[in-house]
C-alpha cells in the first residue's frame, strides 16, 4: 500500500504525481485545530479532476527526531508539511493491518477513510482527519474509500453509464441492516437524478459481506460543474455507520483558440510564451489542439491573453526564431475577452506603442546593452488566483533596446498590471564624427568573450582615432594597410567570426575595431569561436558602416572620437508600473519631481576588490522577482542612483564581492563571495537618501530585519551571518574548499551543546527547558580568501537568559554597531595622525527595550596580539563615544585597527565581539 503526501504547493487543483494515483492513500495536512494548513495542496487532481486528497493528518510544526546526516542542528527538528502529516497515516494503517491482517490494501485505505473525523472540505482534507481509534472500532467496513467517476467531457451524450460496486463487511457478532442512500449535486445547481444505489436496504450477517451497486447515467446530467455527494449506510435508528464520498464532473463546453503573431515589420512570427488564462476561475489550461499555430482547447468563459512578440532584423529568415537578431520586443496583451466560439487571435505587435524614457537631468543618458531590462505583466482572476510573466533583457539579447506595449481597456474582472524597467547610464560607448553622421555603436555581448568585466576590453575616457577600411580583416585585406592606433572598420562575414576578425585587426595594430553588418540592418551574430578580444570591439549597422565607407572614399582621412565609460557617475533604475490597463501614452519623463535620489557609496575591502550588483523591484503581490547582476567597476566610488517615486514597488538590493563570473570559459580558483543584501526600500518622489555598501566593519550577527525569536520551547534562527556598518547582511557558510570562509555556530547551555553547524545557521532549535535558563551562543567567521584584507577573523558571543513564551518573541541577542570615520577604502581619516575616536551603539532586536549596564572596548594595532582598554563615554539610547589612547600604536606592524567589545544589559544578558582588522590605519 502506498501512502503519499499531497504536496506543499498550497493551491487548488494542483495535486500531481505520485499523489494523484487512484490506488494511493493521499494525505493532506491540518493544524492542531484540524484546520487545513495553508501549504497543503488541494484537489481535484491536475489532469483528470479526481477526488484527492483522501484523508488528512497533523502536519504543522511537528517535532520529530533529526536523522544523522540530514543537515541542521540539534537532536530534534520542528517542521511543517504534508510529509510530516503522512507518517501519522502510515502508522494508523500499520495498526489496522495488524488488527485485520486479511484486509487488502484497498480495504485498508477504505477503512481509514471511512473512520476519519469528518471535515466539510473534501478537496482539502479528504474524508477528514485520521482517527485510528474509530477505525479499530468500525463495525461495518466498506471496500471503497470514495466513489470517483471522474470527468465527463462535453457533450455528455457521448458517454455510457458507469457503475461501481461497494462491499460492506460486518465485523461484529450480530447482523447489521442499513438503509443505503446516495445523492450528488452541483454547488448552486441541480442534483444528479440518474445516480442510484441498489439495493436500498442491505442486511449483512456477522462475519459476512454484502454488496451494493452504484450506477450513474451521465447522459441525463443537465448542470455543468463538479458534482459532490455521498453514499450513506444508516441504521433504522438514524445512526450513520458508513459515509462514502461520491464525486464526478460534467465538463464545460469547449472551444479551440488558435494563437498567431505578427511582428512590427508585418512578418509572421512565433509568440513567446503566450499565456491564455481564465479570469473567472484562474484555472489551468491543460488541453492542446492540433493547428498551424499555438492552439488550446478551453472551456467557454472570459479569458486574458498576454505574451511577447519579437521583431527580427531583416536578415533573419521568415519563420525562424533565433536568439541572435532580435531588434525589439513587444508586450501584446488582451487582458479580458470572451471565448464563446472557436477563434483565432492574432497577437499583432504593430498595434503596440513604443515605451520611451527621457532623463532631462542627464540628457546624454543612454540605455546601454541590456538596459531595456524587463517587461512584466500580471493578471489576477476574479477568485484571487494570479499569474505573471516577464521578459528579461540579457547581454546581446536586443539590437535596439526598445520596448513596445499594446494599449488596453480597463479590466472589470480581477486585476491587471504591466510594467517596463529601464537602466539608463552614461554611454558605455559613443562615436562622434564631428559632423552630422550619426553612429550608434554597441559592444558585443561580453559573456561570449570573457568571464569577468576586467577581461572584456572597453573604452574608458575618449580618444580620437583614424578610421581605416580593413575589409573583412582577412590576411589579404590587412596586407599593405596601416592600422597602427587606428579604428579598423571591418565588414562582417559568414566565413569567419567576430573574434577572429577583431583579433586579426588588433594584431595588425588596430587600437579598436568596428564591425558593420554585411546585410541590411544591425547584426549581433558572433560566429562559433569564443575567446578573449584583444581590443575594444563594437558593432555597427550595415547602413552606418556604408556611410563611413562613403566618407573614406571621398576623403584622405576620416576620424572618429570614441568615448565611453563603465563607471557611470549616475544610474537610473526605472520601473514604470501601469495598473488596470495599459494607456496609449507610454512616454515617460524621469525628472526631479518624479524621482527618488540615492547617493550610493561603494566601500572597498582591499586594494583589488571587484563587485557585482543586482536590484529586485517587488511589485504588489509578487513573491519573486527575476533580475540580473551587473558588474560595478571603479570602486571605491560614489554613484547617484535614481528611482521612480512609487510606493507600490518595494526594493531589495544586493552587492557581491568578488564580482560574480558571468561565464566559465576560463575557470579560476574558487573563491568565497560575500553577498550583502540591503534592508527593504521604498522610494518616494523628492526624497534623497544615502546607502553604503561594505562600510566597515563587518561582524557576525543576525539579519537586522529578521531577529531570532522564541515560541514556546522552539528557538527560531531565521539566518545568521555578517552585518556591515550600514545594516546590510550577508550569510557566511563555510566554503567547500580549503581557501575561503570558515565559520562555526554553536548554541549551548550548562556546557552541553544544543546545536551547531558550519553551514548557514537557519532553522528551529528545540530548547531543553521551559524554565528561565542561561544559553550561550557563539558565531565565528574567519575569511581566508585571497581577496580578504579586512575582517579576517571575527567572532561574536552572546549569553542570554530565556524562558518559554506564549507566542513568538524576539530574544535579547544584542547587536554591536560601529561608526568609524573612514573613507571609502575603509581607512581611518587621513587628515589626522590617529583617528582615535569612534562611535559605538549597543542595541536589542525588535521591540525589546532593555538598558545597557556595562560596556568595555579594547583596541589592538597588531592583529590582536596586544590589547589596550579604550574609554567608552555613554551618550543616549545605547550610544557611546569611544576614545583610544593609541599607546600601543608603536606596535602597529599590521596597518589595521582591531576592536573588541563587551557589553552587559540590565537583565544580565551579555555580548562579546572581536573583529581583527576592523579598519585600515592611515
Amino acid at each position: 500500500m502506498f501512502v503519499v503526501a499531497a504536496g506543499n504547493d498550497g493551491c487548488t487543483g494542483c495535486i500531481g504525481a505520485p499523489a494523484d494515483a487512484k490506488s494511493a492513500l493521499t494525505v493532506g495536512a491540518v493544524d492542531r485545530d484540524d484546520r487545513l494548513a495553508d501549504f497543503s495542496s488541494q484537489g481535484p487532481t491536475f489532469l483528470d479532476f479526481g477526488m484527492k486528497p483522501d484523508i488528512s493528518a497533523p502536519g504543522v510544526e511537528i517535532t520529530a527526531p533529526r536523522a544523522e546526516g540530514t543537515g541542521g542542528d540539534g537532536d530534534y527538528a520542528a517542521m511543517s508539511g504534508t510529509s510530516m502529516a503522512t507518517p501519522h497515516v502510515v502508522g494508523a494503517v500499520a495498526l489496522l493491518a495488524q488488527q485485520y491482517p486479511d484486509l487488502t490494501a484497498g480495504e485498508l485505505k477504505a477503512l481509514v477513510m471511512a473512520s476519519a473525523a469528518p471535515a466539510d472540505d473534501l478537496f482539502g482534507q479528504g474524508t477528514g482527519r485520521v482517527d485510528v481509534a474509530a477505525a479499530l472500532e468500525q463495525p461495518l467496513q466498506p471496500s471503497l474509500g470514495s466513489i470517483d467517476f471522474g470527468l465527463f467531457e462535453d457533450p455528455p451524450t457521448q458517454h455510457d453509464p458507469v457503475e461501481s460496486t461497494v462491499t460492506y463487511r460486518n465485523e461484529t457478532d450480530a447482523a447489521i441492516t442499513v438503509d443505503l442512500t446516495i445523492t450528488a449535486a452541483v454547488d448552486g445547481g441541480g442534483a444528479a437524478d440518474s445516480l442510484t444505489v441498489t439495493p436500498s436496504e442491505l442486511t449483512v450477517e456477522p462475519g459476512e459481506s454484502g454488496e451494493a451497486e452504484v450506477r450513474l447515467d451521465p447522459t441525463q446530467l443537465t448542470d455543468r460543474g463538479q458534482y459532490l455527494g455521498e453514499l450513506t449506510a444508516t441504521t433504522a435508528d438514524g445512526r450513520r455507520l458508513v459515509t462514502t464520498p461520491v464525486g464526478f464532473e460534467l465538463g464545460p463546453i469547449y472551444h479551440e483558440v488558435q494563437i498567431a503573431a505578427v511582428a512590427r515589420d508585418g512578418r509572421d512570427v512565433r509568440p513567446h510564451i503566450p499565456y491564455l488564462y481564465n479570469v473567472d476561475t484562474g484555472g489551468y489550461l491543460r488541453d492542446y489542439c492540433e493547428a498551424e499555430y499555438y492552439c488550446l482547447r478551453v472551456p467557454q468563459g472570459t479569458y486574458s491573453l498576454a505574451g511577447f512578440v519579437n521583431t527580427y532584423a531583416p536578415w533573419v529568415p521568415d519563420g525562424e526564431d533565433p536568439r541572435e537578431g532580435v531588434l525589439n520586443t513587444s508586450l501584446v496583451a488582451y487582458p479580458e475577452f470572451t471565448v464563446d466560439e472557436d477563434m483565432t487571435i492574432v497577437m499583432d505587435a504593430r498595434d503596440a506603442v513604443e515605451v520611451t524614457v527621457d532623463t532631462p537631468l542627464h540628457p546624454d543618458g543612454k540605455v546601454n546593452d541590456s538596459g531595456a531590462l524587463q517587461m512584466t505583466w500580471s493578471r489576477t482572476s476574479g477568485n484571487g488566483e494570479k499569474v505573471m510573466d516577464h521578459f528579461l533583457g540579457m547581454p546581446g539579447g536586443q539590437l535596439e533596446q526598445r520596448f513596445f506595449m499594446t494599449p488596453t481597456e480597463e479590466v472589470t474582472i480581477g486585476e491587471f498590471s504591466a510594467s517596463t524597467r529601464w537602466i539608463v547610464e552614461a554611454p558605455a560607448i559613443a562615436f562622434d564624427t564631428g559632423d552630422d553622421l550619426e553612429l550608434r555603436p554597441e559592444y558585443y555581448r561580453a559573456d561570449w568573450f570573457s568571464d569577468n568585466s576586467w577581461q572584456f576590453p572597453t573604452v574608458e575616457g575618449s580618444s580620437k582615432l583614424q578610421v581605416v577600411d580593413a575589409g573583412d580583416a582577412s590576411e589579404a585585406d590587412l596586407a599593405g594597410i596601416k592600422l597602427n592606433g587606428a579604428l579598423a572598420l571591418v565588414r562582417r562575414s559568414d566565413a569567419t567570426t567576430v573574434l577572429d576578425q577583431s583579433n586579426a585587426a588588433a594584431a595588425a595594430g588596430a587600437a579598436m575595431v568596428a564591425i558593420y553588418n554585411d546585410q541590411p540592418g544591425p547584426s549581433n551574430q558572433l560566429g562559433a569561436a569564443q575567446g578573449k578580444l584583444d581590443v575594444p570591439t563594437v558593432r555597427l549597422s550595415h547602413e552606418e558602416g556604408s556611410a563611413l565607407l562613403d566618407r573614406l572614399s571621398g576623403k584622405k582621412k576620416v576620424t572618429v572620437t570614441a568615448s565611453g565609460t563603465q563607471q557611470s557617475p549616475y544610474r537610473y533604475d526605472l520601473v514604470y508600473l501601469e495598473d488596470g490597463a495599459i494607456p496609449t501614452d507610454l512616454a515617460y519623463t524621469a525628472d526631479a519631481g518624479s524621482l527618488a535620489t540615492v547617493k550610493r557609496e561603494f566601500y572597498a575591502l582591499g586594494d583589488h576588490n571587484t563587485f557585482a550588483e543586482a536590484s529586485s523591484p517587488f511589485q504588489p503581490g509578487a513573491d519573486a522577482v527575476y533580475t540580473r547582476k551587473f558588474p560595478v567597476t571603479g570602486a571605491p566610488r560614489t554613484r547617484t542612483d535614481y528611482y521612480v517615486g512609487d510606493e507600490r514597488v518595494t526594493w531589495k538590493h544586493d552587492l557581491t564581492t568578488p564580482e560574480s563570473a558571468y561565464n566559465v570559459l576560463w575557470p579560476t580558483d574558487p573563491g568565497s563571495p560575500l553577498v550583502l543584501i540591503s534592508p527593504w526600500e521604498t522610494y518616494r518622489a523628492g526624497d534623497t537618501t544615502r546607502h553604503q555598501w561594505f562600510r566597515g566593519p563587518l561582524a557576525p550577527g543576525f539579519n537586522p530585519e529578521r531577529p531570532a525569536t522564541r515560541d514556546g520551547d522552539i528557538l527560531t534562527i531565521p539566518t545568521t551571518g555578517m552585518v556591515d556598518a550600514a545594516g546590510n547582511f550577508t550569510e557566511t557558510p563555510t566554503s567547500h574548499f580549503h581557501v575561503g570562509i570558515e565559520s562555526q555556530f554553536v548554541l549551548s547551555s550548562g556546557g552541553e551543546v544544543i546545536a551547531e553547524t558550519t553551514n548557514v545557521p537557519a532553522g528551529t532549535i528545540l530548547l531543553p527547558s521551559a524554565e528561565a535558563t542561561e544559553y550561550h551562543l557563539s558565531y565565528r567567521v574567519d575569511n581566508h580568501s585571497s581577496w580578504a584584507e579586512l575582517y579576517t577573523s571575527t567572532v561574536t558571543e552572546w549569553t542570554i537568559t530565556s524562558a518559554a513564551t506564549s507566542g513568538p518573541q524576539a530574544q535579547p541577542f544584542m547587536a554591536v554597531d560601529y561608526d568609524f570615520a573612514v573613507d571609502q577604502s575603509n581607512t581611518l581619516g587621513r587628515e589626522s595622525k590617529l583617528a582615535n575616536v569612534f562611535g559605538l551603539q549597543i542595541g536589542h532586536p525588535g521591540d525589546l527595550r532593555i538598558g545597557v549596564r556595562q560596556v568595555r572596548v579594547d583596541v589592538s594595532f597588531d592583529d590582536g596580539k596586544r590589547w589596550e582598554k579604550a574609554v567608552a563615554i555613554p551618550l543616549l539610547n545605547g550610544r557611546y563615544l569611544v576614545m583610544a589612547s593609541g599607546s600601543l600604536l608603536k606596535f602597529n606592524d599590521s596597518g589595521y585597527l582591531s576592536v573588541r567589545t563587551n557589553a552587559t544589559d540590565a537583565r544580565g544578558n551579555t555580548v562579546s565581539q572581536e573583529i581583527i582588522r576592523a579598519v585600515k590605519l592611515p
